[in-house]
């Protein structure tokens, strides 16, 4: 059994979180990229690459996913909602999580506007 050494605990500890930022703002420009159909960008090539070497001197049980893999989405997703409201003209200030309603909850709101709309008070059967 071979115990880690200073160096591992370096490469680990700071090493590493410098490969992983470096992905992470890789990630908006290459969604940026991808967008405007530019499939063989620097920005692309260089988070292969950065991502490849981060495998490479990286080991892990692959059963749990690790934790710079949700960063990454995370940094993905913020770089699409920017990307969206860009698009459509909207405020980079105001990011809005998007709200999962059900029908019957929809409808019910749908008629509680619809009654104070025409000003009658919502019946209570």
């Amino acid at each position: 059994m071979r115990l880690p050494s200073v160096g591992d605990h370096i490469q680990e500890r700071f090493i590493k979180t410098l490969a992983v930022n470096r992905i992470l703002d890789l990630a908006p420009k290459v969604l940026a990229d991808a967008k405007d159909g530019k499939s063989d960008s620097e920005n692309i090539k260089s988070l292969q690459q950065e991502v490849t070497e981060y495998l490479n001197e990286t080991a892990g049980s692959s059963v749990d996913l690790p934790p710079w893999l949700r960063q990454l989405e995370h940094a993905v997703q913020q770089a699409e909602d920017i990307l969206s409201l860009e698009i459509f003209g909207g405020d980079r200030d105001i990011l809005l999580p998007p709200i999962n309603v059900n029908l019957r909850d929809m409808r019910m709101q749908l008629r509680t506007w619809s009654q104070s709309l025409l000003g009658r008070k919502k019946d209570s059967d």
